[in-house]
């Protein structure tokens, strides 16, 4: 798996998917919104959902929905069910059911992907199998995109509102808690996770949305184009211009926008143009507009009531902060992205993000900030993960990270879980929200080579022989490094003393002496890599040497080479060591 950039909205994606994920682009074709399609990315987004399932009467439903409009929904709660409320309580029970996987996925929605011999299901909150191993495995792309069977991802994805985009046989569908299947394998080419309870699905790039019994919930046709929902609204285009639907399929904000964004807690940037953009709400008013380039938006999206921006007439890198609801700028624009760039900054979540000072001047550590722009709040090191969608905090806890161990805090800056836990360098987990993440009260988190869940209160699904195995990995580890740490200070020892060996060798060398009555005379010429040996006026050798030690080794071939000895200490050249 590679992640490259979308041209249109910067953020990253899979270099198999045929659309931006985030804003429909389509990927590897030149960009017409008229034509513009969807197409989720098969592979697995973990989203974030936070409130508990609700009965639904008929009093609810109409207070929920309601709800979803007013209240600025940050798209990602289920308002349609969901067990998200359920908290995972790390038990000795549940510790030795989940050991039996060979790979484990963060919990949502009250369930987890569990790997085992190549194959995925799904457990619940007391680690039961439910629904047993049987979805398809993806192989890890290695160098030249090459597959290593040897090492497998899940595929299918995580459960939202009570339903899970599975692949069986190669093949997509969905099914719910029970394993039944509610959307017919291989009957959508795409299928999206659950959104304010719609799938989004297409085929022949014609979307439709279902609802979580399968059924045909909203007709799109009319529409050139449709995203999946966000905060309530689904963004559509129609003759080039953008409007929005709401879960019904009424046209609530007409098709009048050049460009848009989805919307999140209740607003969507539009018409963003090189002369600026505009914020609106839910009923299509204007909030504010930003005109020219001093500031540009990256992500286009509030997190905690931000929006992350950068100042594009920076010199050298762009400097990034943050907009509030009003597009005042609250936290100015002197903050780095991770590569110095335009590719944006941490969103905020419960009340904090964490920013990069100066990483292309050596110093890439990221810090904490909080909404109000304080820098260094807490002294620790958040560990690092996908800008756009990784959570800085989750249910109160912030995955940190020091001396190649991580560990977490609470949100009042408190080391909570010591460390103790392997830094994960899996993209796979790292880029997709995923690693040291808190899901229905569980993280999941790894030591050494195992997979596994620790809770609040650090209770954990490993054993003392995991810890010491790890433990005992982690000390070679330190041996090793020392030990190339001290052959390369070897290397580079013998490095500089053959640079001032040669720095003195250059040049032409004599030698003469009288042997069975004859005069032999030896002369050398030595520059830069090459010598050339004359013996009585006779070439003997012309080519390549090599300092090996004291001696100037040449002529090799055969089983055996020349050589001509080094007096360091003298500076000369002896045909041995005692002449």
């Amino acid at each position: 798996m590679a992640l490259i950039k979308c041209k249109e909205c910067g953020r990253e994606i899979s270099d198999k998917a045929t659309a931006c994920i985030h804003c429909g682009c389509p990927v590897n074709s030149s960009h017409n919104p008229s034509e513009e399609q969807y197409k989720p990315s098969k592979k697995k987004r973990w989203l974030v959902v936070g409130l508990a399932g609700v009965t639904m009467v008929a009093f609810a439903a109409a207070f929920l929905y309601k709800s979803m409009f007013d209240s600025g929904n940050d798209g990602q709660t289920p308002l349609f069910g969901g067990d998200e409320a359920v908290e995972v309580v790390v038990t000795p029970e549940f510790a030795e059911a989940v050991r039996q996987y060979d790979q484990l996925e963060p919990f949502s929605d009250g369930m987890a992907a569990v790997g085992k011999n190549g194959k995925w299901g799904y457990i619940n909150h007391k680690g039961e199998e439910v629904i047993p191993c049987q979805f398809d495995s993806e192989a890890e792309e290695g160098e030249g995109g090459e597959l290593n069977f040897g090492k497998t991802y899940c595929v299918s994805h995580g459960f939202s509102e009570g339903v899970a985009v599975v692949r069986h046989n190669e093949k997509w569908g969905v099914i719910d808690k029970k394993g039944n299947v509610v959307v017919e394998y291989g009957k959508y080419e795409n299928i999206d996770d659950c959104h304010d309870g719609l799938l989004y699905v297409s085929s022949s790039n014609k979307p439709l949305f279902l609802n979580t019994k399968g059924e045909v919930a909203v007709e799109v046709s009319e529409y050139d184009s449709a995203l999946p929902f966000s905060d309530g609204l689904s963004r559509v285009c129609k003759g080039g211009k953008f409007g929005f639907i709401d879960t019904k399929g009424v046209l609530v904000i007409s098709c009048q926008y050049s460009s848009a964004r989805s919307f999140s807690e209740g607003k969507a940037i539009v018409n963003f143009t090189n002369g600026g953009y505009t914020c609106i709400d839910k009923q299509g008013n204007e909030l504010y507009h930003r005109k020219g380039l001093d500031v540009e938006f990256t992500s286009g999206e509030y997190h905690d009531g931000l929006m992350d921006v950068y100042d594009s007439n920076s010199r050298y890198y762009y400097k990034h902060g943050y907009v509030n609801e009003n597009g005042d700028i609250v936290i100015p624009c002197q903050y780095n992205s991770f590569d110095g760039f335009d590719n944006g900054v941490y969103s905020f979540s419960d009340g904090f993000s964490y920013i990069y000072m100066n990483p292309n001047d050596g110093d890439a550590t990221p810090i904490f900030i909080d909404k109000h722009g304080g820098k260094h709040i807490f002294p620790y090191t958040p560990i690092e993960g996908n800008m756009r969608e990784h959570k800085v905090f989750s249910e109160g806890m912030a995955c940190v990270v020091s001396d190649e161990k991580v560990g977490f805090i609470d949100s009042t800056g408190k080391l909570a879980i010591p460390f103790k836990y392997s830094i994960c360098y899996d993209e796979h987990y790292t880029w997709s929200d995923g690693y040291g993440v808190f899901y229905n009260g569980v993280a999941l988190v790894q030591m050494g080579d195992r997979w596994g869940y620790v809770d609040k209160n650090g209770n954990d699904t490993f054993t003392q022989e995991d810890a010491d195995a790890y433990n005992d990995k982690i000390k070679a580890q330190a041996e090793e490094r020392r030990l190339h740490e001290e052959r390369q200070r070897e290397i580079e020892r013998q490095q500089q003393e053959e640079s001032e060996i040669k720095s003195w060798i250059e040049g032409n060398w004599r030698y003469s002496t009288q042997q069975y009555g004859m005069t032999m005379e030896m002369r050398v010429g030595i520059s830069g890599d090459m010598i050339v040996v004359m013996m009585n006026g006779e070439r003997h050798y012309a080519g390549p040497y090599t300092i090996e030690g004291n001696h100037i080794v040449y002529n090799r071939g055969g089983g055996s080479s020349d050589y001509i000895v080094i007096d360091k200490a003298n500076h000369r050249l002896m045909v041995n060591d005692t002449t």
